[in-house]
């Protein structure tokens, strides 16, 4: 018998789509991008038909205060992905400057700071070694903190739709790697880096938008997801 193994790495973060209106799922420097507040939801699912796909929901605010170069919001988030399921909030803030590159260019940078409560439902396993002691009992959940950062660089600060615009951004999630103890034996799981990037360009005519964009999703050094 030949056995041959091999290290591999996978997302723990849902996957990124390239809408700036949600920046602020994916990067704290796209916190309220424009000039008015806004409330919403986000539900997607990956691998439709795949028992077990992971699914997830977002709510999210954000408010921006103009006049101090800033804004904040909150998103609230539950997670689905085979038996793991984890729930929690976040807490989102950016500041923005004008670089001065281009006439009403900005420059975002932010932060922002989770909450999450981690847990196992063998309940959920499609198959499994009935011999594992792992997949015999449900994992009681545990409450982990983490924070991340991202910038955002657009050519025009304005997204009221009136001016051809690029931009671009890089953002990185689960920066101090929170270690979730699980179960009885405190089993260990430990949360990875996430890093996001995302480039695009708006073109305005006669009324009509066209936005082309291209964005990557990162983890443990290697690439997992592209899209545009």
């Amino acid at each position: 018998m030949l056995v041959v193994s091999y290290r591999v790495n996978a997302q723990q973060l849902p996957s990124q789509r390239g809408y700036l209106n949600q920046g602020i799922l994916w990067n704290p420097a796209l916190t309220a991008p424009g000039s008015t507040w806004e409330t919403g939801a986000c539900y997607q699912q990956q691998w439709i038909q795949f028992p077990g796909a992971p699914s997830t929901l977002y709510v999210y605010g954000q408010v921006p205060f103009v006049e101090l170069n800033m804004s904040a919001g909150l998103v609230a988030f539950m997670d689905e992905a085979g038996p793991f399921l984890q729930a929690g909030g976040q807490a989102s803030y950016a500041y923005k400057i004008a670089p001065g590159f281009f006439w009403k260019d900005q420059l975002s940078i932010g932060i922002s700071g989770k909450a999450s409560r981690m847990r196992f439902d063998a309940n959920r396993v499609v198959a499994y070694d009935e011999g594992d002691d792992l997949l015999s009992e449900d994992l009681s959940g545990e409450w982990g903190f983490d924070f991340g950062a991202g910038i955002f660089y657009t050519s025009h600060n304005t997204f009221d739709f009136d001016q051809n615009t690029w931009y671009t951004g890089i953002s990185v999630d689960q920066l101090d790697q929170t270690v979730y103890r699980l179960g009885t034996d405190h089993r260990v799981y430990g949360n990875r880096m996430h890093w996001r990037a995302l480039a695009g360009y708006r073109f305005i005519k006669y009324y009509h938008c066209w936005e082309p964009s291209i964005y990557a999703d990162m983890v443990g050094g290697g690439l997992f997801n592209v899209g545009g």
